[in-house]
């Protein structure tokens, strides 16, 4: 699930794999996708790249570890005559172990050949507990040095769940 990552994507927080994942994505579509380098520059249909990923995490709002399940869609858009890719993160739905669900995700990369630009939020919810917890990733790579010029990476609790 790491295929091909940038220096700035290797998981150095406490939520890895969700930054793992994203990263993976965005690189396997816009750099990896079978037929994509015959696509003519410019072309208009986006490739969509499905799959699911399974991961362990820490649930920022009960300090336990928790296993997560993302079922994802990216839209890559082949590059453009600027040379950029694009691709549209989207995960469809989600999962926790320990009863949370996705209420929503958004997030973008951008691949022009010199930068790598990606940005995430993922926001979860216990509707059972009532706690609410958010993942936000903002990242730039010069992929010429391989050198991180941005990285903020944010694991949330946004709500405590309620006592049992």
């Amino acid at each position: 699930a790491t295929r091909g990552l940038p220096s700035g994507c290797a998981p150095t927080s406490i939520a890895e794999g969700t930054t793992r994942r994203r990263c993976a994505s965005a690189l396997a579509g816009a750099l990896a996708i079978p037929g994509l380098d015959v696509v003519p520059a410019g072309a208009e249909k986006p490739v969509i790249d499905e799959g699911t990923t399974v991961f362990e995490d820490i649930n920022p709002c009960t300090g336990e570890p928790h296993e997560i399940t993302i079922n994802y869609a990216d839209r890559v858009q082949a590059p453009k005559k600027n040379g950029n890719v694009v691709v549209q993160l989207s995960a469809v739905d989600g999962s926790t172990s320990d009863g949370y669900v996705l209420l929503n995700s958004s997030g973008r990369v951008v691949e022009n050949g010199k930068w790598f630009k990606q940005q995430f939020t993922d926001t979860w919810k216990n509707f059972e507990t009532g706690g609410k917890l958010q993942a936000s990733l903002q990242v730039m790579v010069n992929t010429e040095t391989g050198d991180v010029t941005r990285e903020d990476f944010r694991l949330r609790c946004l709500g405590k769940p309620s006592p049992e």
